[in-house]
Order: C-alpha cells, then sequence, then structure tokens
C-alpha cells in the first residue's frame, strides 16, 4: 500500500497469526522470534518517544541524568550475560527509564541501602554463574551518579524500581 501510515502492520499480523500474511505460510520459529523480537523493540521506540517527549516538558531537569540511567541499565543487562532475555531487558530499558522520570516524586519508597542492592541486583544478575559484586557495585555507582540529582525518597524509588526491572 503506498503511502501507509503504519508500514509495520504486516509484521504486527505476523506474530498475532503465526504466518506469513502475503503466502498464509508458517513461520520458523527462529522467525517468529525474530518478529517477536521486531515488534518489542517497535513498541518500546514508540513508548520511549513519547514518554521522552512528555518528560521533557513536565522534568527538563531529566536531560542532565537521563544519560547516566541509560549507562546503569546497559551495564547491568551486560553482566547479566546474552541472550533472548538479556536482549528483551535490553529493548525495553529506554522505556522503563523514562516510566522511571516520569514517576519521580510521586511514590515514597524505604532506602536500599547500598549492601542490600548489590545483593539483591546480584542475586537477579545471576544467569549460572553470577557476577563479581565489584562488577555489581559499578552499576551502584552509576545509579549513585544519578541519584545526585534527585532528592532522598526519588534516590529510594529509584533504587526500588531498578531492582525491580531485574527481579521480574
Amino acid at each position: 500500500m503506498v503511502g501507509d501510515p503504519h508500514p509495520h502492520r504486516n509484521k504486527l499480523l505476523i506474530s498475532a497469526r503465526g504466518t506469513e500474511p502475503a503466502t498464509g505460510a508458517m513461520l520458523s520459529d527462529r522467525d517468529a522470534i525474530r518478529i517477536t523480537h521486531f515488534n518489542n523493540a517497535l513498541v518500546s521506540d514508540a513508548y520511549t518517544s513519547i514518554q521522552r517527549q512528555v518528560n521533557d516538558k513536565n522534568k527538563p531537569e531529566a536531560n542532565r541524568y537521563r544519560v547516566l540511567l541509560a549507562d546503569a541499565f546497559t551495564e547491568a543487562v551486560e553482566l547479566r550475560g546474552g541472550g533472548s532475555a538479556s536482549g528483551q531487558l535490553l529493548t525495553f530499558a529506554p522505556a522503563h527509564e523514562e516510566w522511571i522520570i516520569a514517576h519521580l516524586g510521586t511514590a515514597p519508597e524505604d532506602d536500599v541501602p547500598d549492601e542490600l542492592f548489590v545483593l539483591r541486583l546480584r542475586k537477579s544478575l545471576t544467569v549460572g554463574e553470577s557476577p563479581e559484586p565489584r562488577r555489581v557495585q559499578v552499576v551502584l555507582e552509576k545509579l549513585k551518579a544519578v541519584e545526585r540529582f534527585l532528592e532522598k525518597s526519588d534516590a529510594a524509588f529509584l533504587r526500588h524500581e531498578f531492582l525491580a526491572y531485574f527481579e521480574r
């Protein structure tokens, strides 16, 4: 369709039906996984884009720490190792980062002490072999760089949400 405002529509139909729309041919598991990852990236990118626009308007100070927050998520996913689950965590991380920014100041949380944070994150990132505690400490240091820009209750909220992302 020329000028289709939804050029990815056919890809979305593929994952919903498990067949290729033009021919009706069944997809291989590998192709279905690729399409699912593609669709997840579309959803994540769309949410991230919309929420970032809102955050830029409502919380312009987030530009000072957004990159630091993204770096902490990336570092944590890398510690988890490769695989499709890690790929999905990395795919949805930007959307979760924007969700966290949007909700700063809305939910008081109890502080998560450094030692408990490292222990919980290390446990959550363990797929096979546990990451070394000093490498998990690097993630904490990256989050602390973000926390310097936040109120104490928002820093606690950030730690809770960061952990929750990997504990689900």
